[in-house]
């Protein structure tokens, strides 16, 4: 988990500095059951989230477990937990970028989906660059089913 978090972090401070801009790392914080951020407390139900108010990254260690159970049922694995992190970071990015603002309609069609979907799109342009690095030694179709389904499992953009 460390390696994937300092990977994305890496990433995006050079995608960033590419682009003539500063980035700022998230703080990353590991918890277990419950835990204070500056947006709520964040709990096991929640799993990993990205609180814009204090720019952290909050990690529930016992989400991935939960994430294989009822009712979510993913299939999990290394890669899932790496997507699921970088998504997070994704949402970081759009903070960083000014692109992070609430959703002002629901359904399919809303501004809220469009952020979920974006910070997917940015986890997996975590993922390519990771391959193409060798931090990722081969991504496989497996792995990618892997990723797809536990954002189809948790993914706001389903719950809206």
């Amino acid at each position: 988990m460390v390696a994937v978090l300092n990977s994305v972090q890496h990433y995006w401070a050079d995608e960033f500095a590419e682009s003539g801009l500063k980035y700022r790392p998230a703080t990353t914080q590991l918890f277990s059951g419950r835990t204070q951020t500056a947006c709520d407390p964040g709990t096991s139900a929640t799993g990993p989230f990205n609180c814009p108010a204090d720019q952290t990254i909050d990690i529930d260690l016992s989400f991935f477990n939960q994430l294989r159970q009822p009712p979510f049922n993913a299939r999990g694995g290394d890669f899932a937990q790496a997507y699921v992190i970088a998504h997070e970071y994704g949402h970081h990015v759009q903070n960083l970028l000014g692109s992070l603002r609430p959703g002002r309609t629901s359904g399919p069609q809303s501004d809220a989906v469009r952020v979920e979907l974006q910070a997917d799109c940015y986890a997996g342009v975590w993922a390519g660059n990771a391959e193409s690095t060798g931090f990722i030694t081969s991504l496989t179709r497996a792995d990618i089913a892997e990723g797809l389904d536990a954002a189809a499992a948790v993914g706001d953009d389903r719950i809206q």
